[in-house]
């Protein structure tokens, strides 16, 4: 019996040049072409992303480098004043807080004791007498600790005490962080060239997209990739590039994945991480901080208005 040609090639087609070519699975070709589309889109999306919570990132660092002195000061010049207003409050608290302690501990005593004593000694039912009604005394001293705590909770002056507190000690971590983060200082063609490198070596690298053996790795040179971008080192982001065109190559899995059950698992996976990033940028461009941002055309002037308006109201505190 004489083979067909396919026969012949072992599984593979020649061309009219008699040049063999491997055989793809039409369905499998269709799947990693989807495939394909799905992580460009993501690629694209999620570089859209970085750049512009980056950008969230450098004002707010901006910011707290600018004002960030006088809004601590500020702060705490509120944090006095306030403080000053509940102080009466505050010291029938800790009056009613100390009683009911003081309560607790003799109730405790007295249980000491009595739990010591035989129901038949002459000084149990004395003791006992003297626990039921430091047991009582202690439950009334509860009760109005409770009504202390409430009326306290309730004040107006309170509730804006520890809203301004929370505020200056959040205010002051940042303001810490920002004068202790190592940063470059580039001009702007070096931070065009920043962005644009970010955003080709974030490409190559991208955790979801590369092949599963090789994720963990692509996670870790993210990671550095994105502490040199927040930290405008362009030298650091440089290098990165030059080692994943150069040296550490990571395989996409629309070029590498044949089965088609495998094809299909990784196509419903990048649908939802693409709705995920398409969901984090809608949230991006509501967020009240970016919306500034994108009105202002004058950081630096921006900033200096800022600074005017608080310390117009610091004065104003007296």
């Amino acid at each position: 019996m004489r083979k067909t040609k396919s026969e012949t090639n072992n599984g593979l087609n020649a061309s009219e040049y008699g040049d063999m070519v491997a055989y793809e699975d039409p369905e499998v070709k269709v799947y990693r072409q989807e495939l394909k589309a799905l992580e460009e889109k993501i690629q694209d999306l999620d570089a859209l992303k970085n750049e512009q919570l980056g950008v969230i990132e450098e004002f707010n660092t901006q910011y707290s480098l600018s004002v960030g002195d006088l809004i601590e000061k500020m702060l705490k010049r509120k944090e006095e004043i306030l403080a000053v207003k509940i102080a009466k409050l505050l010291e029938t608290f800790e009056d009613e807080k100390e009683r009911y302690e003081e309560a607790k501990i003799k109730t405790e005593k007295l249980k000491s004791e009595l739990d010591e004593l035989d129901e038949h000694d002459d000084e149990y039912d004395q003791v006992y007498d003297a626990w039921k009604a430091a047991k009582e005394a202690e439950e009334t001293q509860r009760i109005k600790l409770l009504e202390a705590k409430e009326a306290l909770d309730n004040d107006e002056d309170f509730q804006a005490h520890e809203e301004i507190k929370k505020e200056h000690e959040e205010s002051s971590c940042g303001h810490k962080k920002a004068l202790e983060q190592k940063r470059f200082t580039l001009n702007d063609e070096e931070k065009k060239e920043l962005k644009l490198l970010f955003r080709k070596a974030a490409r190559l690298c991208h955790p979801d997209i590369v092949t599963k053996e090789l994720e963990d790795k692509a996670h870790e040179i993210t990671a550095h990739l994105n502490e040199a971008y927040a930290q405008n080192d362009l030298n650091s982001i440089k290098k990165i590039l030059d080692m994943l065109e150069n040296g550490v190559y990571f395989d996409a899995a629309s070029d590498k994945l044949q089965d088609t059950e495998k094809l299909k698992y990784k196509i419903a996976h990048l649908t939802d991480v693409l709705a995920e990033i398409s969901d984090d940028l809608e949230a991006i461009q509501d967020d009240e901080t970016y919306q500034t941002i994108e009105e202002i055309e004058d950081w630096d002037a921006y900033f200096s208005q800022v600074r005017e308006a608080l310390e117009r109201e610091y004065e104003a505190l007296g």
